[in-house]
């Protein structure tokens, strides 16, 4: 957040290790990234804790386990650069908008939570619906951040829904409840966030 709101450390942070890997898209600048920061923070906890020869067998572990959740990313945010450079993402967003703003709108939670609950993952929920929601507010005139920020909120929301999530919920809990006991637990959360959207 300082790093966000403090001016000076504002200008300084968007122009150190930012990458910029697509034309056309907005930046990324690392040092803002809330992901540079928690990493850091993990591996400086565990040298202090275990020492420096502890990294090399975290860090490979933690590579395992990740490297299936970024290649699916990955590939998401492949395909709705596939959809949007094809024209499926002006194409869905046409459709929804001969319904009327009303209609089109009503369908942005609903394909939110849906994205969420399917690809467990906010960025890549995202990936997948934002070329779609820009396209919508395109259409029917209504406010491009409103409809993002729903698509967002809702997203993210469902994917607390999503298998993986409640395996790993369940995991992290050490407690021997089923995905659909949790499932059934977490659907409230859930549910309100997609009416109170809606």
């Amino acid at each position: 957040l300082v790093l966000r709101l403090a001016p000076p450390l504002r200008e300084l942070s968007g122009r150190i290790l930012v990458l910029r890997p697509v034309d056309g898209l907005a930046p990324l600048a690392l040092l803002r990234s809330p992901a540079l920061w928690l990493v850091l923070v993990a591996l400086a906890f565990l040298v202090a804790r275990r020492g420096a020869r502890a990294l090399g067998p975290v860090l490979a572990a933690a590579g395992r386990l990740a490297l299936t959740p970024c290649l699916v990313t990955l590939l998401l945010v492949a395909m709705a650069a596939v959809h949007a450079a094809a024209g499926l993402a002006q194409a869905a967003a046409e459709g929804l908008a001969r319904g009327g703003a009303a209609a089109g709108v009503l369908a942005v939670p609903a394909m939110a939570a849906l994205a969420g609950f399917l690809t467990a993952s906010n960025a890549a929920s995202n990936s997948l619906l934002m070329p779609i929601v820009a396209a919508l507010a395109e259409e029917t005139g209504l406010d491009l951040v409103a409809l993002a920020g729903i698509q967002n909120t809702v997203g993210s929301t469902f994917t607390l829904l999503s298998p993986p999530r409640l395996g790993l919920a369940a995991a992290l809990a050490g407690v021997a409840l089923s995905e659909a006991a949790i499932f059934a637990q977490a659907l409230p959360v859930a549910g309100l966030a997609l009416l109170l959207a809606t």
